[in-house]
């Protein structure tokens, strides 16, 4: 939409740590800023994908996590570095496809993602379909129209609300000095000299 967001910035620079972590200790600095990159790319798409198929995930979590994780499983297996892996003390015959090192860790690290994968939707889907059907799954619409983040936390999670809410904010002046009106109480302040 043209405008600059700070939360897309953070949550793409998290994107890009998941991306990186799994491969951390076996993959070079600028493999590193390559993957993280990539997952920054690979977040924003599957964002817009979520978008697009109205997933209800405000947090963005399973692009930054869900996605991009798979994506950091991926990364050693294409980028690790046998001197490396030597170096941290891994004795093993594989290493990244793109230093030649065959596609076994490839193999490995994919059934360990679809393994997972499995896995998860085995324990967690009849667990979220029973939560769902229970009405555990969802606030009401009462609360989600004020916000799970005043109604359940109790304070602000985004600068945007606080504004908004100083911007609906009574202001009176008497002899200079503002008068707030906040929730029932009033807050006398002192005039500035």
């Amino acid at each position: 939409d043209g405008i600059n967001d700070l939360i897309a910035v953070l949550n793409g620079t998290l994107a890009g740590c998941v991306s990186v972590t799994g491969g951390c200790a076996i993959i070079h600095p600028y493999a590193a800023v390559v993957a993280g990159f990539v997952g920054a790319l690979i977040y924003v798409g599957s964002t817009m994908v979520i978008l697009r198929l109205g997933v209800d995930d405000p947090l963005e979590a399973f692009p930054i996590h869900g996605i991009c994780g798979i994506w950091g499983c991926l990364v050693p297996a294409l980028l690790s570095d046998p001197a490396l892996q030597a170096m941290n003390g891994y004795n093993v015959k594989s290493w990244g496809l793109f230093y030649r090192g065959g596609g076994l860790l490839l193999a490995c690290n994919t059934i360990a993602i679809l393994s997972t994968i499995s896995l998860t939707l085995t324990v967690f889907a009849p667990f979220f379909l029973l939560a769902r059907r229970f009405g555990f799954l969802r606030i009401t619409e009462e609360e989600e129209i004020i916000g799970n983040d005043f109604e359940g936390h109790g304070g602000y999670a985004y600068p945007e609300d606080v504004v908004q809410d100083a911007a609906e904010e009574e202001v009176v002046k008497d002899d200079d000095v503002p008068l707030h009106v906040r929730g029932g109480s009033t807050d006398l302040l002192k005039p500035v000299d």
